[in-house]
C-alpha cells in the first residue's frame, strides 16, 4: 500500500472506488479509540491522521498504466 494524506480523503476514496480502484482506509478510527484500546488519552496527531490518511493500491501487478489511471482519478477529484 502507498499511503497519502489529504483533507479531501473521503471524496477521493469514493471516486477511486467508483473507478474500480482498490483504495482503502485502514485506520478510519484511531487505534486508541477502538473498543479494545479505548482510553481517554489525547493523541491529536493520531486523530488527524485517522481522518486524512488514504491508502492507494501498490503491488507487483499494478502497471504504469494503472498508476497513471489512479493519479488521474485523484487529480480529477481535487
Amino acid at each position: 500500500m502507498y499511503t497519502v494524506t489529504t483533507p479531501k480523503r473521503n471524496a477521493i476514496l469514493k471516486k477511486l472506488n467508483a473507478n474500480g480502484i482498490g483504495a482503502a482506509l485502514y485506520y478510519p478510527i484511531p487505534v486508541h479509540k477502538t473498543p479494545f484500546y479505548k482510553s481517554k488519552i489525547n493523541l491529536p496527531t493520531t486523530d488527524w491522521a485517522a481522518s486524512h490518511v488514504l491508502s492507494l493500491p501498490v503491488h507487483p501487478k499494478v502497471t504504469s498504466k494503472n498508476i497513471d489511471f489512479i493519479a488521474k482519478s485523484v487529480i480529477d477529484t481535487l
